[in-house]
């Protein structure tokens, strides 16, 4: 059910609702990218559509298992991985570096592990 919310709620961000509602206009701009031009809400929708298929069959097979609380894993490493990555995006992203990258898979690998002992 959350799914489909979901996905109905990015309806109130087409460009006609959008151009009307100064507020709906301001919160598209927080996550519109130029490169991701003009075809965003189809990004989203098919990015939100693909989460929710990986989620459902995730959560199923826990389920089997009772451990469904092993779901806050990933989505916790996702999320602070995605909040660290637009953080480093914004400050390193226009500068180009010859040198190994501070933020690698074996560092995030790293970062995984930190997070599942601190459960």
């Amino acid at each position: 059910m959350g799914s489909i919310f979901t996905l109905l709620s990015l309806l109130i961000f087409i460009n006609p609702i959008r151009q009307r509602v100064s507020i709906l206009a301001t919160m598209f701009l927080y996550f519109d990218r130029p490169e991701d031009r003009p075809h965003k809400l189809l990004w989203l929708t098919t990015q939100f559509m693909a989460s929710y298929v990986v989620l459902d069959i995730v959560v199923f097979y826990l389920a089997n298992y009772n451990a469904v609380e092993l779901l806050y894993i990933p989505i916790l490493i996702n999320g602070i991985g995605e909040g660290l990555a637009a953080l480093v995006g914004i400050r390193f992203g226009k500068h180009h570096y010859q040198t190994r990258a501070l933020f690698s898979r074996n560092n995030i690998f790293v970062v995984s592990k930190v997070e599942l002992v601190s459960l």
